[in-house]
């Protein structure tokens, strides 16, 4: 058994350590196709950290103060929770979803408020990759 745990510990090490290699060089190939110090990269920069922001804020939110906890309380019940925790789970992504839909909706308003200063042009582009 330890034979597996052990082969299984280093597939999952060789997979994590060849994610971080292809994010590193996914994050070169950006650099080098935008430019890391013109202002393409800085609307870039934005529209991309944008919705990343967005999403830990309210995920973050959602799953440390409310799905955990009540995974956690449900899963005490005689049948592990599993019909409320499937419930649960449900709910939460449908409001993601919505989340991102009035985000997505937001797109624009958002980007003017966090690109002050910024041409028509730069807004443009960068409301088109948020």
């Amino acid at each position: 058994m330890q034979k597996s745990g052990a082969r299984s510990s280093a597939i999952m090490a060789s997979g994590t350590l060849i994610s971080r290699v292809l994010g590193f060089a996914k994050a070169l190939l950006i650099t080098v196709a935008i430019g890391s110090l013109t202002t393409m990269a800085d609307v870039f920069e934005l529209a991309n950290n944008l919705p990343n922001l967005i999403y830990v804020l309210i995920a973050g939110g959602v799953f440390n103060a409310v799905l955990v906890p009540q995974i956690i309380k449900a899963s005490k019940n005689p049948d592990a929770g599993a019909d409320y925790i499937s419930r649960l789970i449900t709910l939460a992504v449908l409001a993601l979803l919505g989340v991102t839909a009035v985000v997505v909706l937001c797109a624009i308003p958002i980007i003017r408020v966090m690109g002050p200063g910024w041409s028509e042009g730069q807004l443009t582009m960068a409301i088109t990759f948020a």
